[in-house]
């Protein structure tokens, strides 16, 4: 579970695309996108280093912001816990395909996990 804050940040990343088919799009590829430095997501694969020097570990994403006055922010965390924010902003605009594609990402990714440890 995340802390509130982390997720109201992540969802203002997410908020800021104007496409919501291009995201699901992009969460089914596991690409990243924003404007670097100001709003984005990047997976491992992008090649894309955290602005702390990082690279993004394997099943995580990166997301950072730089908000006004507010401050930045800069999260890495699974790409799991991502993906169920996106669902849960898609579904919350009735874009019921693309929550339930989604959904179907996230359960395949937890499972790949469990049997990774197994």
């Amino acid at each position: 579970m995340l802390a509130p804050q982390m997720e109201e940040n992540i969802l203002k990343v997410v908020n800021r695309w104007k496409s919501w088919s291009q995201l699901t799009e992009f969460a089914m590829l596991r690409h990243g996108y924003g404007i670097s430095g100001v709003w984005e997501v990047r997976y491992p694969k992008d090649r894309a280093e955290c602005r702390f020097g990082s690279e993004i570990p394997e099943n995580c994403v990166y997301i950072g912001g730089l908000w006004d006055l507010t401050g930045r922010f800069e999260y890495i965390l699974p790409e799991t816990a991502y993906l169920r924010i996106l669902e849960k902003a898609l579904s919350e605009r009735k874009l019921k395909k693309q929550a339930r594609s989604i959904a179907i990402l996230r359960t395949e990714l937890n499972t790949e996990k469990y049997s990774a440890t197994r």
